[in-house]
This record gives structure tokens, C-alpha cells and sequence, in this order.
């Protein structure tokens, strides 16, 4: 499993993160999932206020858990699985606020494992 994020700006990127994890419990893969779709339609949601001569910003956000899916999952829920999306146009008060989101996502999944840990699912 595979999570990315990227924000860029008129120079270049300027901040990323890439995680992967493998061999994960079903439970944490269904948590893992379920916060990158919530990130992933942050980003598509947030509007894109740039425009005329303000300098623009974008924000990639992209996740793949296809392969940890646990086999027992509806068809109708294998959307949650795998996303990608790109906003452009962003000011950077709007992108520095998706960089922050990303922190709080990485943040959300780090608490997700110390709970498996104190629940006894992990070791």
C-alpha cells in the first residue's frame, strides 16, 4: 500500500511525502483507506482561489491499496481503495493548508498503528 502527497509551486516542488506499508491487517488497511478517500476529496473540494497575476500552487494527493484489499470487501466499495487527484490554482494559503492536512493524515495513521499495538491486534 502506497501514499503520496506533493505540493508544488512556480519553482518546483516544494513538499512531499511518500509512505508504504505492507503485510497490514485488514482493519488497518480498511482505516488506512478511509482517511486517504477523506484526504483525497479534501483536495478535490478545496476550490482554487488563484487567478490574474497571483502565483499559483498545486497539490497532488494519490494512494493505492488495492493489492491489501481484503478479499471479503462489495464490489461496490472498491472505489475506496485506490485515488488519485491533482488541484491546480491554488493560493498558498489554500495549499499550505492541503500540506497541513497531509501532516494530520500521516499523524491520524501513526496513532491508528500505536492503537493496534495497545488493542492487542499487534505486537
Amino acid at each position: 500500500m502506497e501514499v503520496k502527497a506533493k505540493l508544488s509551486g512556480p519553482q518546483g516542488r516544494m513538499w512531499w511525502f511518500e509512505m508504504g506499508y505492507d503485510n497490514l491487517p485488514p482493519e488497518y488497511v480498511l482505516e488506512i483507506a478511509s482517511a486517504c478517500r477523506a484526504m483525497l476529496n479534501l483536495v478535490k473540494n478545496t476550490a482554487g482561489g488563484a487567478g490574474g497575476s497571483d502565483r499559483t500552487y498545486s497539490f497532488e494527493f494519490e494512494y493505492d491499496a488495492k493489492a491489501a484489499t481484503p478479499k471479503s470487501v462489495p464490489p461496490e466499495y472498491a472505489e475506496l481503495f485506490k485515488g488519485k487527484i491533482k488541484n491546480d490554482d491554488l493560493l498558498y494559503s489554500e495549499a499550505v493548508g492541503l500540506q497541513n492536512a497531509g501532516i494530520a493524515l500521516m499523524t491520524r495513521l501513526m496513532q491508528g498503528a500505536e492503537m493496534e499495538i495497545k488493542s492487542g491486534q499487534r505486537k
